[in-house]
């Protein structure tokens, strides 16, 4: 065998990191914990009408007629999120893709210029300002309270009361 040749620190340091390089494969990249686009699909549309059903599923895609239904949607689909959360931001900056109808129209006609400024910085503000413009009047809502009943005939054919409950729910 021959002599090992006299090496400079230097040398020596790239010596090793050579053999390293070939020795360990480079990490990973990290795992996406969560896609970083929004689809309107996915959280489901709004459109405003207090004569349909609270929901609806049209060609495979969930539109919500009830204010308090997509609300109520929209905060289990972001609960834990912060305003400060980047996902957060995601959401309420793109939520009004999610708007149609008389929803649409309110937000792109009816709020002041500023408005859309303050919504896309937070989910709550977007709830709030939903709840308050769509919500139904207190009579309206005395009158479909009033009309709403689960009976005997709804028992009879087994009809789920849960169903009811929801409707009770959406409702008040």
């Amino acid at each position: 065998m021959g002599s090992i040749p006299n090496m400079s620190a230097e040398e020596f340091q790239q010596l090793i990191e050579g053999v390293l390089r070939r020795a360990v494969p480079p990490p990973p990249p990290p795992p996406q914990v969560i896609q970083d686009r929004f689809r309107a699909q996915d959280l489901g549309y709004f459109e405003p009408d207090n004569d349909k059903r609270h929901s609806e599923t049209v060609d495979g895609r969930m539109t919500y007629h009830n204010v308090f239904s997509f609300t109520s949607r929209l905060r289990t689909k972001t609960q834990g999120v912060t305003t400060g959360n980047w996902q957060g931001q995601i959401v309420a900056t793109n939520l009004d893709q999610c708007l149609k109808g008389k929803a649409e129209n309110w937000y792109t006609n009816e709020i002041s210029v500023t408005t859309p400024a303050g919504l896309k910085t937070s989910i709550d503000l977007w709830c709030f300002e939903l709840e308050s413009r769509f919500r139904e009047s207190p009579g309206v809502v005395l009158t479909k309270l009033e009309r709403l009943r689960y009976t005997i005939r709804d028992a009879r054919p087994r009809k789920d009361p849960e169903e009811y409950v929801q409707v009770l729910a959406t409702i008040t």
